[in-house]
């Protein structure tokens, strides 16, 4: 309480209004990254892959701006189930660690990359690596009390 009194009103007043500005921009943002993201969906499916990441790269710094991480990592997680399911592998895992650097992650949601990452490290027969991503993703699903996620992790395990 007593810092709030020394922070003069002007600095105050300029918070506040930045503060009301990013609310406004929040749904309009979201509607843009939703909108490149759909456009990143469309361009993947036409084999466009590197226009396809730069799409959904744009759309994950928008939703990260408007606070939303955990719809931006969802994001790059469903690109990278196409992926995994086309068998493009690589590109799969790339997604997944797209998912996994967003800043301010919901532990859930970084628990399901982990799985993600591990499954498919599995698929590829790297069970050594597959192994070590699951034993991460059980730690991480432990944390959040995620027992699907946890299920998932023994299970790969």
């Amino acid at each position: 309480m007593l810092v709030v009194l020394l922070i003069p009103a002007a600095v105050l007043a300029f918070e506040q209004s930045v503060n009301r500005g990013s609310e406004r921009q929040s749904p309009k943002a979201s509607s843009q990254a939703e909108a490149l993201f759909q456009n990143a969906l469309l361009l993947s499916d036409r084999e466009e892959h590197e226009s396809a990441r730069l799409q959904l790269q744009q759309a994950m710094r928008l939703w990260v701006g408007a606070r939303e991480p955990g719809t931006a990592a969802q994001a790059a997680l469903q690109m990278g189930d196409r992926s995994k399911q086309a068998r493009k592998y690589q590109e799969a895992l790339s997604y997944y660690e797209m998912a996994l650097d967003v800043k301010s992650l919901p532990g859930v949601v970084r628990a399901n990359a982990l799985n993600a990452i591990a499954l498919t490290y599995t698929e590829l027969y790297l069970h050594d690596i597959a192994e070590r991503y699951f034993n991460r993703a059980l730690d991480q699903a432990r944390i959040v009390n995620d027992l699907p996620a946890q299920t998932l992790a023994l299970t790969g395990l």
